[in-house]
């Protein structure tokens, strides 16, 4: 609305408030400030100042005025309002700082502040405001701050920005602005504050923007800026703080960077930017932070780094680094977080480094280095997280680690390292999390690490430890990660452990865990994933882990546990992975499991399950990556409702004693690449689909009755009849009576036969028959696993065993 209409809308208004006696006294800024009023909502009443009644504006709350009365000030701010903003502002000539920040004010900003153009401030930041910021922006000559941060302001920075000549701060970070930054930005001679981040703004850095040579502050982070970066910023000699991560920067680290001189912060990470780093960074002898992770940087670190001896915190992860870290590291004593992990560095971890007195973190991970750890490490003073997972390091952890520093992480998994854990890793009782998985250690758990109540995450998988361990865990309530797959342990899983009320994550697989799961498991109500597989557990499925609702994957697989599966694993309801494989379960499988409806992968090969297959698991229809329930003594016809499993990629029912036709409906099954439906006693027609065509012969062999397609042809129609049953034929064949008798009569006389020649041959040959209970019958030579462990974990893929009888 234009300033003349606005106009004739005040005049209106004073004439109706006069007509009604309230603006008695009221002056013309009165008048304005009221209509700023109508258009605010004031929900806490923090404006009740505000009103025709009391005349004297001045004295309004958040209004300050001049000597002559005039409004100078208006600072409303975290009064939580909410409205909008309304264009009487533009009405207010003498403002000049207007402060509405910290409210939930919506709208756009009004093109009347244009007018304003005494205004020295303008803090419209954390608020809700939306529209594009007025182009009339620009006819605030004297403006010297700008903040509208954390808004919904979109539209790209007008040109009209460059036109301010005392602009020293501009603040408009986490909004939706869009477009290219303008190159009239070139034009704010006075800027020393630029923060644009997390928008849309778009396109190349202008080199114009060389010509802030006041700039101290450039902030660009998360936009979409292009291009390289500018090679002139070389000359922007104050300029201290660089931030321009998370863009589309491509091109290189320009050299000349190592002329600002002043630069305390460099933080370009998450671009595209390639080459190497420039050995001129290493002259920038003010530099604090310098971030340039996640790019595609190659070549070597410059050992001229090591004189940038003010510098605390250095990141170069996630990268192509090559060749060794130079030495001269280790001489920036000011270091106090070194990040080089992801990269492709090789050889030793420099012995220099045990000279970082400050140093707090050490990252090294995901590299390719080699050697020993140097013991040094162990003796500084502040080091919180040392993480060298994924490397090539040998010989022992260093043997008093932990003990003079304040270790809160140590992540040292997936290297060659032997020998024993330390037992001073907790001394100083601040140890939080310990990752050693995959290494050649030995010995058993120390007590002291066992027993550490500060520890929240215990990661020893794959190595040769041996002993018992979990009665000693049971101490700390806080631990919500155990996880010691992979070694010799070997105890039973003791009651005790739902002390541990925190657990999320157990896994004991592949020790020598014995005995029976306790009923107390149900208690570990946060539990998401536990695995006891491959151990030598026995006894019956607790019922009381169907109190874990929370449950994500469960892993029972590769004991001896016997007993039904309990119906109360259908209370499950978030479970993606359920695995009993190769165990002596026996029973039904329980009609609850489809309550399951997140199930992924549900592995019950392998032991003695019988009765039919439950329809029901047809409502499964988030099984995905498995249904195995081979090698038991399941029978029946298949459900035709497995038809709608439409997601599924593995499918096995071998071996066990299926009868019937294969439905139809299992040709729904697109996704199978693993069908094996053999060593069953089905019969009849392949379905002609295309799923069962993509198969071989052999995912249905040992079903003599099955014929067509991949097998043996089916007799046809008008040709030879089908094989008929025995009693099929005696309905359907029309034979005399005569003939009846005398095939009758030729039965029995050949049988007598056999009887009386079997007996004379016995009499020969004593010994020869097999007692009944050593005679194979095939549901008992087919539930049995075989000893290559057939039944891999669910997590890993379908089952692919073929069992023969």
């Amino acid at each position: 609305m234009s300033v003349r209409r606005w106009t004739v809308v005040l005049a209106f208004t004073v004439i109706l408030l006069g007509l009604s006696g309230e603006s008695v006294g009221l002056s013309s800024e009165g008048m304005f400030l009221m209509e700023i009023r109508q258009s605010l909502e004031d929900p806490e009443d923090n404006l009740s100042s505000w009103n025709a009644t009391n005349i004297f504006h001045c004295v309004w709350d958040g209004v300050n005025c001049d000597g002559d009365s005039r409004v100078w000030s208006l600072d409303l701010s975290a009064r939580n309002l909410t409205g909008s903003i309304s264009p009487a502002i533009g009405f207010l000539s003498s403002l000049r700082h207007v402060n509405l920040s910290f409210n939930s004010i919506s709208g756009s900003i009004p093109r009347s502040i244009g007018n304003c153009t005494e205004l020295e401030v303008l803090d419209l930041g954390d608020n809700l405001l939306t529209g594009k910021i007025p182009v009339e922006i620009g006819n605030l000559t004297n403006l010297q701050g700008l903040y509208l941060i954390n808004n919904l302001l979109g539209g790209p920075i007008p040109a009209s920005i460059g036109n301010l000549p005392l602009l020293s701060e501009i603040l408009i970070y986490s909004n939706n602005i869009s477009g290219p930054l303008p190159s009239s930005i070139g034009n704010l001679t006075s800027l020393k504050v630029l923060r644009a981040g997390q928008n849309f703004i778009s396109g190349p850095i202008p080199p114009s923007i060389v010509s802030c040579k006041n700039l101290t502050y450039l902030g660009l982070a998360q936009n979409l800026l292009d291009g390289v970066i500018p090679r002139e910023m070389g000359r922007m000699q104050n300029l201290r703080n660089l931030v321009l991560w998370q863009n589309l920067l491509v091109g290189g680290i320009p050299p000349e960077l190592g002329n600002c001189s002043r630069l305390k912060m460099l933080a370009l990470y998450d671009n595209d930017l390639r080459g190497q780093i420039p050995r001129e960074i290493g002259r920038l002898h003010s530099l604090k932070m310098v971030y340039i992770y996640a790019n595609n940087l190659n070549g070597s670190i410059p050992e001229e780094l090591g004189n940038l001896t003010a510098v605390t915190e250095i990141d170069f992860s996630e990268n192509d680094l090559t060749g060794t870290i130079p030495e001269e590291l280790g001489k920036i004593l000011s270091l106090e977080l070194l990040s080089l992990f992801e990269n492709k560095l090789r050889g030793p971890i420099p012995r220099s480094f045990i000279e970082l007195e400050n140093l707090r973190e050490l990252d090294l991970s995901m590299n390719q280095l080699d050697g020993l750890i140097p013991v040094g490490l162990q003796n500084l003073p502040f080091l919180t997280k040392l993480i060298l997972f994924d490397n090539l390091l040998s010989g022992e952890i260093p043997p008093l680690l932990g003990s003079n520093m304040m270790l809160m992480n140590l992540d040292l998994s997936e290297n060659q390292l032997n020998g024993s854990i330390p037992d001073t890793l907790c001394d100083s009782e601040v140890l939080e999390w310990v990752y050693l998985s995959s290494n050649q250690l030995t010995g058993t758990v120390p007590k002291s690490l066992a027993r550490c109540k500060s520890l929240l995450r215990l990661v020893l998988m794959n190595n040769d430890l041996v002993g018992a361990v979990l009665m000693d865990i049971t101490n700390n309530s806080e631990i919500i990660d155990l996880e010691l797959s992979g070694n010799s342990f070997e105890e039973t899983i003791p009651a005790e452990l739902a002390k541990c009320r925190s657990l999320k994550v157990v896994s004991l697989a592949g020790n020598r865990f014995y005995g029976e799961l306790p009923l107390s498991l149900g208690e570990l109500t946060h539990l998401a994933a536990f695995n006891v597989s491959n151990n030598l557990l026995t006894g019956s499925i607790p019922s009381s882990l169907g109190n874990c609702y929370k449950l994500l994957r469960l892993d029972l697989g590769g004991n001896m546990i016997n007993g039904s599966i309990p119906a109360e694993f259908g209370n499950l309801t978030l479970l993606e992975q359920l695995s009993l494989a190769d165990n002596d379960i026996i029973g039904e499988i329980p009609p609850s499991l489809s309550n399951c409806f997140h199930l992924s992968g549900l592995e019950l090969g392998g032991n003695k399950l019988e009765g039919s297959i439950p329809s029901e698991l047809g409502k499964v229809i988030s099984l995905q990556y498995a249904l195995n329930l081979s090698s038991n003594l399941l029978s029946g016809e298949i459900p035709p409702e497995l038809g709608d499993l439409v997601l599924l990629m593995s499918l096995d029912l071998s071996n066990n004693d299926l009868t019937g036709s294969i439905p139809d409906a299992l040709g729904k099954l697109t996704g199978l690449t693993f069908l094996n439906i053999s060593y069953n006693r089905l019969t009849g027609p392949l379905p002609s689909v295309p799923v069962f065509q993509s198969m071989t012969a052999s995912s249905f062999d040992g079903n003599k009755g099955l014929c067509g397609g991949l097998l043996p042809g089916c007799p046809s129609s008008n040709g030879l009849s089908p094989p008929l049953t025995q009693a099929y034929m005696w309905q359907e064949t029309t034979v005399s009576t005569g003939a009846l008798v005398g095939i009758i009569a030729a039965v029995i006389g050949g049988a007598a036969f056999m009887i009386i020649a079997g007996a004379c041959w016995f009499c020969k040959h004593p010994g020869v028959l097999l007692p009944v209970d050593e005679k194979p019958h095939l549901s008992q030579v087919s539930h049995y696993a075989s000893s290559d462990g057939i039944y891999s974990e669910f997590a890993k893929g379908a089952n692919k065993n073929v069992r023969v009888p």
